[in-house]
């Protein structure tokens, strides 16, 4: 109160003059913020809208894309039982056909090995050392003048270690054609 009483009506004015600025643009602020904010609202609806519908239409993708999974995989299914109730006379398993399936299984086996490759050493000193034999029948088919790719040449020793016996050696060429090749010259060799 005091010192509204030694202020003068100039100074009174003036301050009311800057209060009613002050106020002006206060509200002139707060009605561009809250524009802004209005604005910034629509965007967010929009956003979450458009992101809805792209789930949405995700969605139905998944979906026709799974119905279309399915009618496949029903049809394969469809399909392999069709083969396996045209081929298989009997679903009964007997002791008689898994005799003949091990059978079978076993002869096929057998047949997938490639022996024609081979040639056995047999006698060829064994010594402590692990892979000596492959050192000596290198030697040994270089006496033969070979034209052999040595390099091509796998050397493997048969069968059990035992003491006072020899294992023999197995020689695998990369060519059956060597086989005969080898043992018409292995003559020179005892």
């Amino acid at each position: 109160q005091t010192v509204l009483k030694q202020a003068n009506k100039d100074t009174v004015i003036k301050l009311v003059n800057v209060l009613t600025n002050s106020l002006k643009r206060s509200g002139e602020l707060l009605r561009a913020a809250g524009a802004d904010v209005d604005q910034l609202q629509a965007d967010q609806i929009k956003l979450q809208k458009d992101l809805l519908a792209e789930k949405e239409g995700s969605v139905q993708s998944k979906d026709k894309e799974l119905k279309e999974m399915k009618k496949t995989v029903t049809k394969e299914m469809k399909s392999w039982a069709d083969v396996v109730s045209k081929n298989v006379k009997s679903t009964e398993i007997t002791p008689s056909l898994i005799k003949e399936a091990v059978k079978s299984a076993v002869e096929e086996d057998r047949g997938e090995e490639d022996r024609s490759h081979n040639v056995m050493v047999y006698e060829l000193e064994e010594r402590d050392r692990g892979n000596e034999h492959n050192l000596q029948l290198r030697t040994l088919l270089k006496e033969l003048d070979s034209c052999i790719d040595l390099d091509k040449v796998t050397y493997a020793r048969i069968g059990a270690v035992k003491e006072g016996s020899v294992r023999p050696v197995r020689v695998t060429f990369e060519k059956k054609d060597f086989v005969p090749w080898v043992l018409s010259r292995s003559r020179v060799l005892k």
